[in-house]
């Protein structure tokens, strides 16, 4: 009698490299696969959650998850040093950065991970808000090449009010880059607007010299308004206004005052 044994092994590691990953629909399970950590131990360790709610944020809402929160995002982003831009993103397919842009690696997590353990901050936010303006001048001239320039400040400026009533004003900050800006003279003429209108207005003196009265001692980037009324430019007697034709200049006659009046009155 012949037996035959199935043998099952199973190999057991201390690194979880072929745990399931809900498919890595999400940065947050790229980011845990690369932290090396089940779900369980990056829901208690780093995002600060239930392991269901991790597991609903990794699936997506394509797929009957959940969208990422920002407070969930700047969590982690916080715990392990990733950039918070590219966990908010939802692209799986983007490889993981930094805060400084720089590719995010197992050995960044390590490096991050024993700054906490030793009472050490090794992750601080930073931002170049000014690398924005040049998007904000090519998306203001869009929106004037469509006769839109006034919706586009509009939303600008609802979009910098929320902000600063969720996060203040510092105003030291403000006035510091303003003094850096007044220098940039050339700054003072940049300007977007809409299609069709006349910049040549500016160039006349009595407005050049009404709008320098009213930006003295404001800052750069200050809202002012200006109210200039231009009189009618005479004309000398070596005006070269062209007669109506078929008449020559002496032909030309203008009623009389009184006369006018009397027509005026039948």
């Amino acid at each position: 009698m012949l037996t035959i044994y199935s043998l099952h092994v199973w190999f057991a590691s201390d690194k979880p490299c072929c745990m399931k990953s809900s498919s890595l629909r999400h940065p947050v399970a790229v980011l845990r696969q690369l932290c090396g950590m089940y779900q369980q131990q990056f829901a208690d360790e780093i995002a600060g959650c239930s392991r269901i709610y991790l597991q609903k944020i990794e699936q997506t809402p394509a797929f009957g998850g959940q969208k990422i929160s920002e407070r969930l995002a700047m969590q982690i982003a916080h715990n392990t040093g990733v950039s918070i831009d590219w966990l908010l993103a939802a692209d799986p397919a983007a490889p993981p950065v930094d805060e400084l842009g720089s590719a995010y690696t197992p050995e960044s997590f390590e490096w991050h991970r024993a700054g906490f353990k030793k009472g050490e901050a090794r992750s601080r936010s930073i931002g170049f808000p000014l690398r924005y303006a040049m998007t904000i001048a090519g998306i203001g001239c869009a929106a004037g090449n469509q006769g839109k320039a006034k919706l586009f400040m509009w939303r600008l400026r609802e979009f910098l009010d929320r902000s600063s009533k969720e996060f203040g004003f510092d105003r030291e900050a403000f006035n510091s880059v303003g003094i850096v800006l007044g220098k940039a003279k050339l700054l003072h003429r940049i300007c977007f607007h809409d299609k069709g209108f006349d910049l040549s207005i500016l160039s006349d003196p009595r407005i050049k010299s009404a709008i320098t009265r009213a930006a003295k001692n404001r800052m750069p980037g200050d809202q002012i308004r200006v109210d200039v009324t231009l009189p009618p430019e005479s004309r000398t007697k070596g005006s070269s206004r062209r007669p109506r034709k078929g008449k020559s200049a002496s032909s030309v006659r203008r009623p009389s005052a009184s006369r006018a009046g009397g027509n005026a009155g039948k």
